[in-house]
């Protein structure tokens, strides 16, 4: 474990040396320098005591804020240069300070937003986020997400340039800081990007797009209004069914006259696809979910039914549409009360020594372990969606075992067998849930997508205690490769003892989670 530099202490050993910490008047800015330099070297985890130590040097840099220019300036670019060093620590793959990275980078942006008056904000945007040549990738990427959060135009200027200079890390966390501007240049930005590169923009850009539109709502007249129409609508009956469900989701941003017309047809035309036997539901439901949130109003899997609604809405007449007709596509399947729409899922769960634990049911006769119940929730919910669903199952414990090399259809056969794979794998282990969810997601040791791999739509994971890596990872990891990918993930945690990680997963991919108290 690397040596801390401690303003207060004289010194500590490091790797056999004694190593003298800054004495009590030294300058914290160059304390703060030194420790940053140390954590970029070390390879162990902080301790207690360590992440003590940074804090009160953090307390130490507090004074600049009652000081101008200069001096002020040197302990942001010191904070700066930490919250950079410290995202190295938790975007790298298996790195054990990933905990540390999000700890320090958080204190660092927090202590550096206090510094951040409008003068200093102006340095930080002039000198250091759009000037290559004196500042690294990190200091200005960190720039970027500190200055973020001000609604300020010389900002939004700078952050613009940088994302409108060539691919990499600084301009796609530019991308990210502008995503939910409410301005019309930025809008404009977004769309060029949209038309420019559809076929090859990078993931955290095309997250950062797509999390702007969804956030936004275009009047009748914004000059963006008819460019995202015109992008949207060819793409919602696209034969991939990735592009049609970026569609939907983008279609959040117009007004329904600007696009509820063209959301029925595109439900015409993926009923057909499903009636056909394509394994495509969950774009159909995606399609109808944008519809109900429109309209208040469960009318399900029916284009003529919704042609009705939207007429009468359109007329001004009373909605003759209400209800779930008959016949309307839903399904009873259930696994632990989630209903998930898809026919293409892969099951993620825990098969770690704690699922060996009773899963109580009220009736002693039907007691069963924690992971015997989640094997015969599997199956009943397969038999529920029919032999047209396509699955896999995906087991962690210290590490991970995959089912099969990709999906396999529903059938009587292929559940017996899966249900005796599965009872075979006794629980015993850690709780490694990350391994899981990136194996589901067909990620290689490097931690990138194979999109030829990933056959399903959906991951359903189940866990039912406190996982190996935390929760931190998955916004970094997802922002990454899901805007890609684009599953929808699913959470099911079974007992009290969760650490955030599945409803994280849930959140940032648009699934549900729930939590099963046995």
């Amino acid at each position: 474990m690397f040596l801390l530099f401690l303003s207060l202490l004289g010194s500590l050993p490091l790797a056999g040396r004694c190593v003298t910490a800054p004495s009590i008047e030294a300058d914290a800015i160059e304390a703060v320098a030194d420790w940053t330099k140390g954590f970029r070297g070390a390879r162990a985890a902080l301790d207690r005591g360590e992440r003590k130590a940074i804090e009160r040097l953090l307390i130490d840099l507090r004074p600049y804020r009652r000081s101008a220019g200069p001096a002020r300036q040197r302990a942001l670019l010191a904070l700066l240069d930490l919250a950079s060093v410290a995202r190295d620590a938790f975007e790298a793959k298996d790195d054990p300070r990933a905990a540390d990275g999000h700890f320090l980078e958080g204190r660092a942006l927090e202590e550096g937003e206090k510094l951040l008056d409008a003068e200093t904000a102006r340095f930080i945007a002039r000198e250091v986020l759009v000037v290559e040549a004196d500042n690294s990738v990190g200091r200005r990427c960190a720039a970027a997400r500190l200055l973020g959060t001000r609604r300020d135009r010389e900002v939004l200027m700078a952050l613009s340039v940088c994302a409108r200079g060539p691919g990499g890390p600084v301009a796609d966390t530019a991308f990210e800081m502008l995503s939910g501007w409410p301005d019309e240049s930025v809008h404009t930005s977004f769309l060029q990007h949209l038309t420019r590169h559809a076929d090859g923009l990078p993931p955290r850009v095309a997250g950062a797009i797509e999390r702007h539109f969804r956030g936004m709502r275009l009047e009748h007249n914004d000059r963006s209004t008819a460019p995202l129409r015109t992008w949207i609508e060819p793409r919602l009956i696209s034969e991939d069914w990735r592009a049609a469900a970026l569609a939907i989701s983008l279609s959040r941003a117009l007004a329904d006259a600007a696009c509820v017309p063209q959301l029925i047809d595109a439900l015409e035309v993926w009923g057909d696809r499903v009636d056909a036997g394509r394994p495509v539901r969950r774009v159909e439901h995606d399609l109808i979910q944008e519809l109900a949130l429109r309209s208040g109003r469960k009318i399900g899997a029916h284009p003529d039914r919704w042609r009705t609604w939207w007429e009468a809405r359109a007329a001004g007449r009373a909605d003759p549409a209400s209800g779930s007709p008959e016949g309307a596509r839903v399904t009873e399947a259930s696994f632990f009360g989630l209903r998930p729409v898809t026919d293409r899922v892969v099951f993620v769960i825990d098969r770690s020594g704690s699922m060996d634990e009773l899963f109580r049911t009220g009736s002693k006769q039907e007691e069963r372990t924690r992971y015997r119940e989640s094997v015969e929730q599997m199956m009943g919910f397969l038999e529920g969606l029919g032999e047209r669903t396509h699955f896999n199952v995906v087991l962690f414990e210290d590490g991970t075992q995959r089912w099969r090399n990709g999906l396999v259809p529903s059938s009587v056969s292929q559940r017996k067998t899966a249900r005796a794979w599965l009872l075979r794998h006794s629980p015993g282990g850690g709780t490694q849930l990350r391994q899981g969810v990136e194996r589901a997601m067909g990620l290689d040791e490097e931690g990138e997508l194979d999109l030829a791999q990933l056959e399903a739509d959906t991951l359903i994971v189940l866990c039912d205690g406190k996982t190996a890596s935390g929760e931190d990872w998955v916004v970094p990891v997802l922002r990454r490769v899901n805007p890609t990918a684009r599953l929808v993930i699913h959470g099911v945690q079974v007992g009290r003892e969760g650490d955030g990680t599945l409803e994280a997963l849930a959140r940032e991919s648009g699934g549900d989670f729930i939590e099963v108290d046995r």
